[in-house]
């Protein structure tokens, strides 16, 4: 898979099939890692709008690109720098961390 992004969309491509998805249906990011016995590969879990959920992982073209542009697009979202040391150690431990969550305009200051 191929992930792509501009400012309204991220694109998931897979076999010529293309899989919008707004900035604005992003509810929450989680980063984690999986454990594949030799190594462990980072994951970020996109929850949207309607219950939605899509992983993406750092094998995929592109998924760097992304983690480091999310803030850009999701306000209040970590930066790669500050959440991936959480993730990556201890290694073979999943280590969930939230890197972005929506915020409601009441909790807007």
């Amino acid at each position: 898979m191929k992930i792509e992004f501009d400012d309204q969309n991220i694109r998931l491509i897979k076999d010529g099939q293309v899989a919008p998805i707004s900035w604005g249906m992003i509810e929450s990011v989680f980063a984690y890692k999986q454990d594949h016995v030799i190594v462990d590969r980072v994951v970020t879990l996109i929850k949207m709008d309607g219950g939605l959920e899509i992983e993406v992982d750092e094998e995929m073209e592109g998924w760097k690109e992304l983690v480091d542009a999310m803030p850009k697009h999701l306000p209040n979202c970590r930066d790669f720098s500050d959440w991936y040391m959480e993730v990556a150690f201890p290694a073979f431990e999943p280590n969930p961390t939230l890197i972005y969550r929506r915020l409601n305009a009441d909790q807007i200051h």
